[in-house]
């Protein structure tokens, strides 16, 4: 047998330390801080290596380690390198044993007939997927690195398209969304003060697509409930901006961000407020109750696992069981303060029917709530993530 590259040494050590309980581009930042004798080029690499691991890892997990990494990097490359071959094996490029420019339904077939397994098994608690969405799309999306979307503002559309052109960065409009454009995966966009300057901002295509289910009347007033860092509001005031916004997160130093990213797009900062719904409710005078809520809930975060693979290897029934119990905690508290006639907008960026259409059956069944709308945002065939919404009104 070959040497092992150093690289792919490197990287079964890493993951071999790995836990699963830190996002793993943390826990490679911290690795890299401590051991800086890796260059760019090699941190690359490395963190290609174990990507390309974690997202084969329900196929190839019975393999030998270094077998598997071939196999893994085989299913995630598109093109052969000098890297690739080094990895396999195959320095002299004959491309005898993997071949990375096949079609990979070419790929997955070979690599199911080689471990026995199906593409299902890719994907935990695959039998718990909703119906609605398309599953083997979905499915081979994971093995495809996701797109950087930008939400760009009408306005600004010249000055992106410029700044983007004069830095040599390819970019692509979206044929359906105006304002929706993508760039490559790790582009760095910090040079150009493109977000800075409040020109855009950085939002996956299915996330802007939400606004679809927020008809939002002039002078409505909204309650973005799990607000993060704010973007689903900024969709909002950027698409009605009469409307009276109201916000909070569990965070405060989310909320600063958000406050920060408001400033910078010229807006003025909304009524906010550091709120736990698990254990408190928000804080409203009884004359002012919202119109219309967002709840963006906590969730497995199953449609953007191609963008954090890791999750498909440490996921399990006992985590998606807790998210259903946190959604159905979080959205029952909201019910009670949303005006009579008010809408609820249910949002997660998952695929489990669990945390979806049956939580909002269980909201129009328990809660006096009556479903108008939902469906799955699915983007894996435009390299984004695969979102839930539902559009629901008090009766």
């Amino acid at each position: 047998m070959n040497r092992v590259h150093p690289h792919l040494s490197m990287a079964l050590e890493l993951l071999g330390r790995y836990d699963g309980s830190l996002p793993f581009h943390l826990f490679l930042k911290k690795y890299f801080q401590q051991n800086r004798r890796c260059g760019s080029r090699d941190r690359r690499q490395i963190r290609a290596l174990c990507f390309a691991w974690f997202r084969c890892s329900g196929l190839l997990n019975a393999m030998e380690p270094v077998e598997r990494m071939k196999w893994s990097l085989y299913l995630v490359t598109e093109q052969r390198d000098v890297f690739f071959d080094r990895i396999t094996g195959d320095e002299n490029g004959s491309g005898e044993d993997l071949n990375p420019e096949e079609p990979l339904s070419v790929k997955l077939r070979r690599v199911c007939d080689h471990t026995g397994k199906t593409l299902e098994d890719a994907f935990p608690l695959c039998s718990e997927v909703s119906r609605q969405v398309d599953a083997r799309s979905f499915l081979t999306g994971l093995f495809i690195q996701p797109k950087v979307w930008l939400r760009v503002r009408a306005r600004y559309r010249n000055q992106v398209e410029s700044a983007l052109k004069d830095s040599e960065i390819p970019f692509m409009w979206n044929p359906h969304n105006p304002n929706a454009l993508s760039i490559p995966p790790e582009t760095v966009l910090e040079p150009l003060q493109i977000i800075e300057n409040g020109w855009a901002e950085v939002q996956d295509l299915s996330s802007q697509r939400t606004i679809s289910y927020m008809h939002a009347r002039e002078r409505e007033h909204w309650y973005d409930a799990c607000a993060a860092s704010g973007g689903k509001s900024l969709l909002l005031k950027d698409a009605c901006p009469d409307t009276v916004l109201t916000v909070s997160d569990s965070r405060e130093t989310v909320l600063r961000n958000l406050e920060e990213r408001f400033r910078r797009n010229g807006l003025p900062a909304p009524r906010m407020f550091v709120c736990d719904l698990l254990r408190e409710d928000p804080n409203f005078e009884e004359g002012n109750l919202p119109e219309a809520i967002i709840a963006d809930v906590p969730c497995s975060g199953s449609g953007t696992w191609s963008r954090t693979p890791e999750r498909l290897a440490f996921f399990n029934r006992e985590e998606l069981n807790r998210q259903v119990e946190l959604q159905r905690s979080i959205s029952t508290r909201l019910v009670q303060i949303l005006q009579p006639g008010g809408k609820l907008v249910y949002i997660t960026c998952s695929v489990y029917a669990c945390e979806n259409e049956r939580q909002v059956e269980e909201l129009c069944k328990t809660e006096n709530m009556r479903l108008l709308t939902s469906g799955y945002l699915q983007g894996s065939s435009e390299r984004a993530d695969t979102l839930f919404c539902a559009e629901l009104v008090k009766r």
